[in-house]
């Protein structure tokens, strides 16, 4: 885990070595119970899903990244100051909606 700031945001990222989330995936990893085909992990699969929408209600980027291996997930949350120039509830880019 890193946490740091730069620019006019802060920063939190989490790291692993897993088998990481293809790109044509990562869109589809942030919905509820989503599992990747060929991935035999354990688990609900809801912890991206709810990362996702907390970074959502507070204003934060999620990106999803290599980390060769694994993945790094990292949040972006845009300067108190500077809020307003973020467009809020925005993640990698788009607009999410509850599947």
């Amino acid at each position: 885990m890193k946490v740091g700031a730069g620019g006019t945001a802060a920063e939190l990222s989490v790291e692993d070595n897993g088998p990481g989330i293809p790109d044509a995936e990562r869109d589809n990893a942030l919905r509820r119970f989503h599992r990747i085909a060929g991935q035999e992990i354990e688990g609900s699969r809801l912890g991206l899903s709810i990362v996702a929408r907390i970074a959502e209600l507070h204003g934060a980027r999620l990106h999803l990244e290599d980390n060769r291996p694994g993945l790094r997930v990292r949040l972006s949350f845009p300067d108190a100051a500077r809020r307003d120039a973020v467009p809020p509830r925005r993640l990698l880019n788009k607009r999410i909606s509850a599947p």
